[in-house]
């Protein structure tokens, strides 16, 4: 294990693989007594660090009183590359800038929206004045990507390897039928077929929206059948509520509300954050309550959704029918159930039917 001894297999080891050690020292004392009583003592270099590239280490041996093997230690002078490191471009919610945009829109007569007759309109011009101070106070940042590693030990061959792997999980996932995400060139819906994207686009809208299911039974039948089975369960006591009525919020519930959003929400097509909106009840409060609880009604913003075209896992990527959407407009109430793993149409009763219960008890 001595480097000094080319003929070794260790020196062959390193030379053949352009490593170094920084072992300058003797590391280890071996003393063996032998049958005649006397004692061989043999001094090695058995304990490395070994390294590669010109990082010129420096190292020390220090004796150790309960072992004949003694410490080595080295240290290394490293730097890291990070002019090329990957960020992401996102708004600077932080603490001060969060203040800040308080501040600016505690200034903005909000009231002007009543000057506008259309409800939309209304919401609009709320919207516009609340984007427009996001992007004064709250200037778009470059963020490290966290998930890049910049470990020392992850040179280019390494790395070459890395990418190599996923390549080869690509093609495996592929040839299941499980990659999604290389979408085809051409989309096929019935007998119309585009390789245009926004064609693409608006083809997959029209397929998500117009989605219609068959029944047998006509509107009076269902109707019918409804209230027979509400009339049946009242009789064996298995409707308890009596009735069914709406009541209005109070500021203070939706505060609460709000505060229970998750920060990590997407703001979707509203592009007004969580963080925002949780930051400063005492301005989106009243603003929701005004134009959503008591003119009844709700912006035509909330039922726009960025719809992702998700793949079955089935049958030819090239047809519509083998996608289901997924939308990602829940900003105010996270309700996604369908196609999720552990998720279903169940478990979305069973969460409505709980919400309702609770209500009840309170």
């Amino acid at each position: 294990m001595d480097p000094s001894d080319e003929d070794s297999y260790f020196s062959l080891f390193l030379k053949s693989f352009n490593i170094k050690s920084v072992t300058k020292e003797l590391t280890r004392i071996g003393i063996k007594s032998g049958r005649k009583g006397d004692t061989n003592v043999k001094i090695t270099k058995i304990d490395h660090i070994i390294y590669q590239d010109d990082l010129d280490p420096k190292s020390q041996v220090f004796g150790c009183p309960y072992s004949g093997h003694k410490f080595l230690v080295a240290s290394f002078n490293f730097s890291l590359d990070t002019k090329n490191e990957p960020k992401n471009t996102l708004w600077n919610y932080s603490e001060k800038n969060l203040n800040s945009l308080k501040n600016n829109l505690l200034k903005i007569n909000f009231n002007e929206k009543d000057k506008f007759p259309n409800f939309d309109d209304k919401w609009d011009f709320f919207k516009d004045k609340v984007i427009k101070a996001i992007e004064s106070c709250c200037p778009l940042k470059k963020y490290k990507n966290k998930e890049k590693d910049f470990s020392l030990w992850l040179d280019e061959e390494l790395i070459s390897a890395k990418k190599y792997r996923d390549y080869c999980h690509h093609l495996l996932m592929d040839e299941k039928n499980l990659a999604f995400n290389d979408f085809p060139e051409s989309i096929q819906d019935g007998e119309i077929c585009s390789n245009s994207i926004p064609e693409q686009v608006e083809m997959f809208n029209n397929f998500f929206t117009n989605v219609e299911s068959t029944s047998f039974s006509t509107e009076d039948e269902s109707s019918k059948y409804i209230f027979e089975k509400f009339k049946e369960f009242k009789k064996v006591n298995k409707l308890k509520a009596p009735w069914f009525s709406f009541k209005y919020f109070d500021l203070k519930e939706i505060d609460e509300s709000l505060s229970e959003l998750s920060n990590s929400s997407s703001p979707g097509y509203i592009r007004i954050h969580t963080k925002v909106l949780k930051a400063m009840p005492e301005i989106f409060s009243p603003i929701l309550l005004k134009l959503c609880l008591e003119l009844k009604k709700i912006p035509k913003d909330w039922k726009i959704a960025i719809v992702t075209p998700l793949y079955k896992n089935k049958g030819d990527k090239t047809k519509m029918d083998n996608y289901r959407a997924f939308s990602s407009n829940k900003i105010f109430f996270k309700g996604q159930h369908g196609f999720r793993n552990g998720f279903s149409c169940q478990t979305a009763i069973h969460e409505f039917i709980s919400y309702i219960n609770n209500d009840l008890d309170h």
